[in-house]
């Protein structure tokens, strides 16, 4: 509950064989579904708010990365837009991907040190406007983008000052078009204000 006390568990139900051995760290909840993620496995499990089985995704099969690949490969960050699309970022290929529960995928971004380009990519999110918002760890920026993948802009920088990020991790659009990014060094959650042009 909102103390922090033990009210109940959720169990798996209905797991297929091939998630049987799953192990999730993180999670989302989603108009009364629970998305369940391994970030280290690639995989996302949808269950009901019981913990009942609707579907499986492996991520890595979805975005063309072979097995080899697999143990050396991990997600920076997960999120849902709107539609129910799946966010993902991975760091060791210097991508974000618009991944539809169909199967489409939508890739975007490249490595590199410039404006727009990723270093170590973390967490990401969908704007009001159906843009996108990726944090980047080792560039210490949020990075904008338009529903298009078209760079825009770029926000945080290292820096003590209000308005700078140190290592940002998850980003988050809430309302009044404000968003909200996590870091490290005892700086906690960066609000910034979206601006309308």
């Amino acid at each position: 509950n909102h103390r922090g006390e033990f009210e109940s568990r959720i169990d798996f139900v209905g797991l297929p064989s091939e998630f049987a051995s799953f192990r999730p760290d993180h999670l989302r909840y989603r108009d009364g579904r629970l998305y369940v993620i391994s970030y280290s496995e690639l995989l996302v499990v949808v269950t009901d708010t019981d913990g009942l089985f609707q579907n499986g995704y492996d991520l890595a099969a979805m975005i063309g990365i072979g097995e080899e690949d697999r143990l050396s490969t991990e997600i920076g960050g997960f999120n849902l837009d709107r539609a129910g699309n799946f966010l993902v970022t991975i760091p060791v290929v210097f991508r974000a991907f618009v991944i539809q529960p169909g199967g489409e995928v939508q890739a975007f971004g490249r490595g590199g040190s410039i404006p727009g380009s990723f270093g170590v990519v973390a967490g990401i999110a969908s704007t009001d406007d159906g843009g996108y918002l990726v944090a980047d760890r080792q560039r210490n920026a949020v990075i904008v983008f338009d529903e298009a993948f078209k760079f825009i802009t770029e926000f945080g920088h290292r820096g003590t000052r209000p308005e700078n990020l140190i290592r940002p991790n998850r980003v988050e659009v809430g309302s009044s078009g404000r968003v909200y990014v996590t870091q490290l060094r005892d700086r906690g959650v960066a609000v910034f204000s979206m601006g309308t042009n």
